[in-house]
């Protein structure tokens, strides 16, 4: 698997992108097995945390 992530201002927030490319269907379908998808948004939902907390100082 490759991850790619990437950062972008957006009207004065930060737009967050991640996406992951398998190498094959199987690998694909063993990641979802394995519950990387609700890893992912765990992560996006810390990391909105840590910067919103950020920006409050």
């Amino acid at each position: 698997m490759t991850g790619i992530f990437t950062l972008a201002e957006e009207g004065g927030k930060t737009h967050y992108t991640a996406t992951a490319r398998h190498w094959s269907d199987e690998a694909k379908a063993q990641h979802e097995t394995m519950g990387f998808a609700d890893g992912w948004a765990k992560v996006a939902e810390q990391l909105a945390e840590i910067s919103e907390a950020e920006a409050r100082g």
